[in-house]
Parts: C-alpha cells; structure tokens; sequence
C-alpha cells in the first residue's frame, strides 16, 4: 500500500497502473492511499505532483508505504533507483 500526502494534486502509476489518483475532488494534506500488490525487485514508477497555486501555503508532499509485514513509514532513499 502506498500513501500519499499532499498540499496539491498527484498521480502515482506503477508499471502502467494507477496506483493513486489525487487529481480530482482530492482535499488538500488529507491522506489517500492506493494499494497493489508487487513481487520482490525494481518496479518504475511515476508520481506526478501539481502544487496549490496558494501563497500562503508551502508545497508539501508525503510518499510512504505499508506492508504485509510492516506498518506505514517513509520510504527510504537508499531503495529508490534514478534511471534516466
């Protein structure tokens, strides 16, 4: 399961799935979540984010995970692969 929270819109798609899609009637900084279900190894993923045109808001955006054996946290920068 995969979390999102965000001060604007998002999409997340794994592989060619939509795993969350906050683009519509999404309220701000509400968590919303999405889950699928993965074997082990590297799987692409794309998350597209749109900040709120507000000043007086920061942007903000949380991307966390849960499992099967563990509960909801960040998801780790040491395990996310940049392939250009």
């Amino acid at each position: 399961t995969f979390i999102l929270k965000i001060g604007g819109r998002a999409v997340l798609r794994i592989h060619n799935a939509i795993v969350i899609d906050a683009d519509f009637e999404y309220f701000n900084n509400t968590n919303i979540s999405g889950t699928i279900k993965l074997k082990a190894g590297l799987h692409p993923f794309l998350l597209y984010y749109l900040k709120t045109e507000n000043k007086w808001r920061k942007p903000s955006l949380s991307f966390e995970w849960s499992g099967a054996v563990f509960g909801s946290q960040p998801i780790p920068a040491n395990i996310l692969v940049r392939h250009n």
